[in-house]
């Protein structure tokens, strides 16, 4: 296209191509994941989100683990300039406990253990480029232990 587009109703996007599988360390790209739900089936992952550039704003990254990590870690990490700011709810399998953990002005590292910060399967995870420097995130994450922050800085 090469100029404007409207939709009064929207875009449908949907069928294989909306998921991206990963099973290895990965650095998230615009073009390779944006808008896409990303399945993570690596039980001791690192996902890098890219840089914000004036061009990502608005972008979004969904994360959704779909294996159970036993003693390892699905970590997520910015560029280091890029920061968290928003809420992921760590919610107790097999109770109702739960509690909201906001991140800090220096977050930009969440770490899913399984246990006390979550990640367990079904955990989903959202991230919004809102601003240069900005990610916006929201999620869930079930966990099995006492509730913890998953966020952290370097």
């Amino acid at each position: 296209f090469s100029g404007p587009i409207k939709s009064n109703n929207g875009f449908i996007t949907s069928g294989a191509s909306t998921s991206v599988l990963l099973l290895e360390d990965t650095a998230l790209t615009v073009a390779d994941h944006a808008g896409k739900n990303i399945l993570v089936f690596d039980v001791n992952c690192l996902i890098t989100l890219p840089s914000i550039v004036n061009d990502t704003i608005g972008t979004q990254f969904t994360i959704i683990s779909l294996t159970t990590p036993s003693g390892a870690f699905l970590r997520i990490h910015t560029d280091g300039t890029d920061k968290y700011i928003g809420a992921i709810q760590t919610l107790e399998q097999g109770t109702s406990s739960g509690k909201p953990f906001l991140a800090g002005a220096a977050n930009d590292i969440i770490t899913l253990n399984a246990t006390t910060t979550g990640g367990l399967s079904g955990s989903i995870i959202r991230f919004t480029a809102i601003a240069a420097n900005s990610y916006y995130v929201e999620g869930n994450s079930f966990g099995t232990g006492s509730n913890a922050t998953p966020f952290s800085g370097t």
